[in-house]
């Protein structure tokens, strides 16, 4: 008798069959592209939102430009072709500095008396001088026309900007003013230059003097270095954590730095005083970048009694903190 094979019954669906898992076919660079996209997306938003703003500038600036050429055009004139277009062409100029806006309109008298004021006190303490009365006119006009538009014009500061100004743009023709250069101003020296290793190059250390010149340089070269570095420093936890310490913190990193003979010109020294001045309590935790941290975090782990897939759970937990 012949043995029939019978044929597995399965369910119409076929929901009885285990499935077999099926590897999955990633891009390993998809997260690195999606952020590039997320930067470039971003990057373009923010362009299309500066984009009226930048429009606005690039007008104001050329109106800018503009009204400062007319006023190099107008007020060089002669006081004749002034006089009929001083409150119809005289428009603001943008070029004037240090005179602030008026709240209210400057008043006639007040104008006078404050101009009347500026010649008999602060006129003579200037190296220029009027020679003719159409140059002090044309001064006159000036300052009208800028109360005119609303400019503050009532201080001897004020008047002082309004006249310097009228020079700058070379409103007064040769022969009009006067200047006597011993009432100028003089320039300040130039600060002395820091030391520089060049300098120590230059110097032989032979001899005693030579020595002495030579350590002099070398300690004022560390200091200003050391400044330099330590402010960097404060600036970068400011940028970084968004952390500025007071001058407690300071003095107790200032006393680890002694303490321990740091080198105030090396920026490892500065990230061990900052590491440091976290483990004691001084700074917050948030001063610790992510691999520190997790550095951290890791000393309290007992390695050594991890199993195999304990230690497969903590490496991947690792990797997703990296990334």
């Amino acid at each position: 008798m012949s043995k029939k094979k019978h044929k597995q019954q399965h369910s119409p669906t076929y929901s009885d069959v285990p499935l077999s898992p099926v590897p999955r076919l990633g891009d390993p660079t998809a997260d690195e592209k999606l952020r590039e996209y997320r930067k470039r997306y971003d990057a373009a938003q923010k362009e299309l939102a500066e984009a009226p703003i930048k429009k606005a500038e690039a007008e104001l600036t050329q109106t800018i430009r503009e009204l400062d050429k007319h006023a190099r055009c107008f007020w060089p004139q002669s006081i004749e072709a002034i006089i009929p277009r001083l409150y119809t062409e005289a428009s603001q100029d943008f070029g004037l500095s240090g005179v602030p806006d008026a709240t209210e309109q400057n008043t006639p008298d007040d104008l006078k008396a404050a101009i009347a004021s500026w010649f008999d006190r602060v006129l003579p303490t200037m190296a220029y001088g009027f020679v003719n009365e159409n140059a002090a006119q044309k001064f006159g006009y000036y300052l009208s026309a800028a109360a005119y538009h609303m400019k503050d014009v009532r201080s001897p500061a004020a008047i002082t900007a309004c006249f310097l100004r009228l020079v700058e743009i070379e409103a007064f023709k040769p022969g009009e003013l006067s200047f006597d250069p011993s009432k100028a101003p003089r320039k300040q020296p130039a600060p002395a230059p820091k030391p520089t290793l060049a300098d120590i190059e230059k110097l032989s250390a032979e001899s005693t003097e030579g020595r002495r010149k030579v350590l002099a340089i070398v300690e004022d070269l560390a200091s200003s270095q050391a400044a330099d570095m330590a402010s960097q420093w404060l600036l970068s936890l400011k940028t970084n954590f968004n952390f500025v310490p007071n001058d407690d913190q300071i003095k107790q990193i200032v006393g680890w730095f002694q303490k321990n003979g740091k080198n105030w010109l090396s920026p490892r020294s500065y990230d061990e005083a900052r590491r440091w001045a976290v483990s004691a309590y001084i700074f917050p935790e948030n001063l610790l970048t992510s691999d520190e941290a997790l550095c951290k975090s890791l000393e309290a782990i007992p390695l050594g009694t991890l199993g195999y897939d304990e230690r497969t759970r903590l490496y991947n937990k690792l990797q997703r903190q990296r990334d």
